[in-house]
């Protein structure tokens, strides 16, 4: 099946080549998604004539808000957390567990240089929280398979548990055990704006890592990026180099990460 020899592609690249698979996954999708075919057809871009991946049609990420871009049954429905009152994007996907895969495959490298299975700080909400968010959904693989077992969600029904968070960090500054901080740069604002407000400040075992993903959504000012990474390192004592930024779409099955 063509997503298990993505899935292995992705966990060893010498099992294949990215160029054949490439071109099968677009002649899958091109076969089963009407729209995506007919954006093909228009461009003359079919199976038949494209000869390189960089050739494939790309499909504009507002097409997810209104048509159905699925290539199969959907096992997970994933949506945007949608910006200024605009239609969500919606993802039918049908291969949860090639997506778990690429997670596998970029996450462990990118955030976990120091420590294989840290103790986690989640201020993303849990999937029972937003079942239907592809971030929910790749942080509670994560924390599945990735955190050590007391790891901690600080996230409830009114949104950052500010307090959890709080006894979470005094907890790793007293046992010295590095710890990797999960977390949308909306959520992490919200969290140093409540130490600021009582004057904490928490020094993080070295090791330690930030995750960071995400932007605002016009839910509060937007803090600068070097605003955040300073305010960070005063209340957390965590670098900017121990902080890694993750981009990733509803409409996508892939992330992008990059270290300061």
């Amino acid at each position: 099946m063509l997503a298990s020899r993505i899935a292995r592609y992705v966990a060893d690249p010498a099992t294949g080549s990215f160029e054949e698979l490439s071109l099968d996954a677009f002649a899958f999708q091109f076969e089963r998604i009407e729209p995506y075919r007919r954006l093909c057809e228009k461009h003359q871009s079919v199976p038949d004539a494209v000869e390189q991946w960089r050739d494939v049609p790309l499909v504009p990420a507002l097409a997810f808000k209104s048509l159905d871009l699925s290539a199969g049954p959907a096992q997970e429905i994933f949506r945007s957390s949608g910006t200024s009152g605009s239609p969500r994007s919606v993802h039918g996907h049908g291969f949860p567990d090639l997506y778990r895969a690429t997670i596998d495959a970029s996450f462990g490298s990118a955030c976990l240089a120091t420590v294989s299975r840290p103790r986690m700080l989640s201020l993303i909400p849990a999937r029972s929280q937003a079942p239907d968010s592809s971030l929910s959904f790749m942080i509670d693989h994560v924390l599945g398979n990735h955190a050590a077992p007391d790891s901690q969600t600080a996230f409830g029904n009114r949104g950052l548990d500010a307090a959890k968070a709080r006894s979470f960090l005094a907890a790793r500054q007293r046992d010295g055990q590095p710890t990797l901080i999960l977390t949308t740069a909306f959520a992490l604002a919200s969290l140093l704006d409540a130490l600021e407000r009582l004057d904490l400040r928490f020094r993080l075992p070295a090791g330690s890592t930030v995750f960071e993903t995400g932007g605002y959504k016009g839910r509060t000012r937007e803090v600068s990026r070097k605003e955040l990474l300073a305010r960070l390192f005063e209340r957390l004592a965590v670098p900017a180099s121990a902080v890694v930024r993750e981009y990733g779409m509803t409409e996508l099955t892939s992330q992008v990460y990059t270290r300061t």
